[in-house]
C-alpha cells in the first residue's frame, strides 16, 4: 500500500467554483503534507481552458450561454475541454511524496498509469487503456487549442482513440493534476455552433478520441458509472 491518502468530494459545481476550489488547494497544498484525491462535478454542461490559452480566438463566446455552456479558466494548462458526459478529478501531490518528480512527464505518467488500471473493468470489452508513448503527427492548427482533437504523451488511450487527459501545474509544495475521462463525446451539434473552425476540430475528435460508454448510454446509467469508477480509482491511486 502506498502513503494515506485525503479524499475531497465536492458534488456538483458551476465551473468556475471548481477550478477556485482546485487553486486553492494547490496553495494549501503542504509539501510534507498527504496527497490528495478531489472528485468533483459539473453543475451544468460547460467548458474550461488552459491557463494560457485564450477561448475567444477559438470559440464564439457570445454563443456559449444560449447553448446552456458556461465557461471557466483552469488553474492548470493545456487547451479547451468540454465538460458534462466526462468524469472528472483533480490529485494533488505533495513534492516529498517519493513518487514525485520534478519532470513533468513523468508525473503524468504516473497518475495515469493508475488511471487506466481503475478504467479497465469499464473497457476490457472493447480494448486496453493505455498511455500514448509519443506524441503524434502534428495536427491541423485549427485542431491545437481542443484536448479531444489533439492527443499527446500520456494520454490514455483504447485501441488508438483518446479515452483520457490532463493538464497540471506544479507549484514549490507539489502539483495539481486536473483529469477528464470522456464517457460520451460532448454533443456535436453545438459544438458546431460554437467553433470558429468546426469542420476539421469536429473531424480529428471523432477520429481520434472516443466516449468509454455507447452513445445511448441514459443519465442515470451515466452517474451510476461515474460513482463506480469513483470506487476504482480510489482503490488504484491510493496504492502509489
Amino acid at each position: 500500500m502506498g502513503e494515506l491518502w485525503d479524499y475531497v468530494e465536492s458534488g456538483p459545481l458551476p465551473a468556475d467554483a471548481i477550478m477556485e476550489r482546485d487553486a486553492r488547494l494547490l496553495e494549501k497544498l503542504d509539501f510534507t503534507g498527504s496527497p490528495l484525491l478531489h472528485i468533483y462535478e459539473w453543475a451544468s454542461p460547460c467548458l474550461t481552458y488552459g491557463y494560457f490559452t485564450d477561448p475567444h480566438r477559438h470559440l464564439h463566446v457570445d454563443r456559449l450561454n444560449p447553448c446552456g455552456l458556461h465557461m471557466a479558466r483552469r488553474p492548470t494548462g493545456g487547451g479547451i475541454i468540454f465538460h458534462g458526459t466526462d468524469f472528472a478529478f483533480s490529485v494533488l501531490l505533495p513534492a516529498s511524496h517519493p513518487r514525485f518528480s520534478l519532470n513533468t512527464l513523468d508525473n503524468y505518467a504516473l497518475i495515469n498509469r493508475k488511471v487506466a488500471e481503475a478504467i479497465f473493468p469499464f473497457t476490457a470489452s472493447h480494448g486496453l487503456p493505455e498511455l500514448l508513448a509519443r506524441d503524434p503527427l502534428r495536427a491541423p492548427s485549427p485542431c491545437l487549442p481542443f484536448c479531444m482533437a489533439k492527443p499527446t504523451r500520456y494520454d490514455l488511450i483504447i485501441n488508438g482513440q483518446k479515452v483520457g487527459g490532463a493538464a497540471q501545474r506544479r507549484s514549490k509544495n507539489g502539483l495539481l493534476h486536473q483529469a477528464s475521462l470522456s464517457l460520451l463525446l460532448p454533443a456535436m451539434e453545438t459544438l458546431q455552433l460554437v467553433l470558429k473552425e468546426p469542420q476539421p476540430v469536429l473531424e480529428a475528435m471523432q477520429r481520434f478520441s472516443r466516449g468509454l460508454l455507447p452513445p445511448s448510454t441514459n443519465p442515470q446509467s451515466l452517474q451510476k458509472v461515474r460513482i463506480e469508477i469513483t470506487r476504482h480509482l480510489q482503490q488504484s491511486l491510493f496504492s502509489i
